[in-house]
């Protein structure tokens, strides 16, 4: 008889080591996600970089040092009155633009469309253009007539510019999506998913230098994409791991967020902890449990019960996509799970920056007032089990259209009071609350399209959540582009359109789950995976048998 192997293993998670597992993958996913959206928030605090939608020195509108050194300097020094003040400050535009008359058309409360007409001047200062922007390609100007026709081309080229660098998280996952399925069928979860967070990780440290170079625009939107494209491997993974390593009564998902407020060292600190995070994972990461050293038969009782792994399964999942692509249950899901991230994307990219310019908050507080509502929603999640106790109180099919059909509604109830009644007055403090309560809401919708897709697929869940990556590309891309093309001067108007296209899609997402959602599984995944078959083991039939599997070394001295 073999000799039992010595497991060292913290006493908390003797028995329990799928717990570590699952944790694990809540670090990694959620440190990936804070790569993407920390750009957003960074924005805000770097007051070189002009890569952003909104460029930073128009940023200052509402807390300028420059605007009010001028007059502060002037008093100093001359101790003059208003009626001297004012005529000494327009001395001063007046010899500032004795050669030039220049406009500022605010496009983004400090995206500025910035259009000169020239008087008595053949060429153009290009040092001084050089300061203005970093982004500017210092175009020549050879006379007035071709001022207006240059400016509108550079107003296209900015916007552009613009879009490219905020939709180039969402196209990094929409191009990520199948590949990242390849890659993980092809190498496996554990080097594929640490792959994966080194590439992140170093895309997030570059975005701390490329910014304030040559081209520096160009390379932002490449990091970015490589942000998004790493990002697109969570979902295939969440899937397996889910599949492999939780029990029939755990699969959940998990999200986090995290926001900071300093401008390049947290893309620093966020690589140098997604390099640790990716080492931590390929260390103790293994493909299934029967493979790990720290698993026992008594849990690997507890993860395999009811999980039928037959050639069935083997076959059909050599090519899911057909079964996939043709059931209307399974696209419910995936239209839903676009809807939930339409409303997480809009408010982990612009939630900060609708606090600062919109409302008005101060520059150090937007940060923190956008990060509360996702405070609350990690709460609520948390919650899973109250509200799974609430589902038992119906049956399946009416506790998933229930959680998710209400949440939606109500979601989208809230998109449509904001867009009626924007910040300003008594909803100036409201906006927080607002957005905490539409993120709150939302996690009951886990409980509807999420759970459906165990309830559908059961084993096959996993391609289904896997395959989930793209409508999440899809709606980071959507709400990007929606926003740079639709809001240009930044104003609570034109959010208006923003909060009524999101709840008119929540509104959509709600009604195709509620006509084809579902509980009971797939005619081709009835045989894989059996709930009723919760008790312990008897035979080891329902192990994927292997000489080195230690559940089976461990049951074999337990029996």
């Amino acid at each position: 008889m073999p000799k039992p192997r010595r497991q060292y293993t913290c006493c908390c998670f003797v028995n329990n080591i799928r717990y570590l597992i699952l944790l694990l993958l809540i670090a990694c996913s959620s440190i990936l996600f804070a790569n993407v959206v920390l750009y957003s928030v960074a924005v805000m605090y770097d007051d070189l970089q002009h890569s952003q939608l909104w460029q930073q020195p128009q940023l200052s509108e509402f807390a300028s040092t420059k605007k009010t050194r001028i007059p502060r300097d002037i008093v100093g020094d001359d101790d003059l009155d208003g009626l001297e003040l004012s005529n000494h400050l327009m001395e001063m535009l007046n010899e500032d633009n004795f050669n030039e008359n220049t406009t500022l058309s605010t496009m983004f409360a400090g995206h500025s469309n910035h259009t000169t007409t020239y008087k008595n001047v053949s060429h153009f200062d290009r040092d001084e253009a050089a300061n203005f922007s970093n982004w500017d390609d210092n175009a020549k100007i050879s006379n007035g007539e071709k001022s207006e026709e240059e400016g509108m081309r550079q107003t296209l080229k900015q916007r552009t510019k613009h879009f490219l660098v905020w939709t180039a998280p969402g196209a990094g996952m929409l191009c990520g999506s199948f590949p990242a399925f390849w890659f993980l069928r092809s190498f496996g979860g554990r080097r594929f998913f640490a792959i994966s967070m080194i590439l992140s990780a170093t895309a997030t440290a570059l975005l701390a230098i490329v910014p304030h170079i040559k081209y520096g625009q160009y390379l932002t939107v490449c990091m970015r994409f490589v942000q998004g494209f790493a990002f697109a491997s969570i979902f295939p993974v969440i899937g397996l791991v889910t599949a492999n390593w939780g029990t029939l009564k755990q699969h959940w998902p998990l999200s986090a967020v995290m926001f900071t407020h300093d401008y390049r060292s947290p893309f620093l600190a966020h690589a140098l902890l997604t390099c640790l995070v990716s080492l931590i994972w390929f260390l103790i990461f293994r493909e299934k449990p029967q493979y790990h050293s720290l698993v026992n038969g008594l849990e690997l009782n507890k993860i395999v019960a009811g999980k039928i792994k037959g050639r069935h399964n083997r076959v059909v999942g050599d090519n899911p996509l057909r079964l996939l692509f043709t059931s209307f249950p399974v696209w419910a899901v995936w239209i839903a799970g676009c809807g939930y991230f339409l409303v997480i994307s809009l408010a982990v990219q612009f939630l900060p920056l609708y606090c600062f310019l919109i409302v008005h908050e101060a520059r150090e507080d937007s940060p923190v007032m956008a990060s509360i509502p996702f405070l609350f929603m990690l709460i609520f999640t948390v919650l899973y089990g109250l509200w799974r106790y609430l589902g038992k109180l119906c049956n399946q099919r009416t506790s998933v259209l229930a959680f998710n059909t209400t949440s939606f509604i109500i979601c989208s109830l809230i998109f449509i009071f904001l867009a009626i009644f924007p910040p300003g007055g008594t909803l100036h403090c409201g906006i927080v609350t607002a957005f905490t309560s539409i993120l709150c809401i939302l996690t009951f919708s886990i409980h509807g399209f999420f759970q459906s897709a165990t309830l559908v697929g059961r084993f096959f869940a996993q391609f289904i959540v896997s395959f989930m990556q793209f409508f999440i590309g899809v709606a980071f891309f959507f709400t990007a582009a929606a926003v740079v093309f639709f809001v240009e001067e930044n104003n609570a108007d034109e959010w208006r359109l923003i909060f009524l296209l999101i709840a008119a899609l929540l509104l959509i997402s709600a009604a195709v789950f509620g006509i084809f959602g579902s509980a009971a599984p797939e005619d081709w995944s009835k045989d894989s995976w059996d709930p009723s078959a919760a008790r312990p083991m008897i035979t080891f039939d329902q192990i994927d048998y292997h000489m080195e599997e230690c559940g089976v070394l461990e049951m074999k001295i337990l029996t």
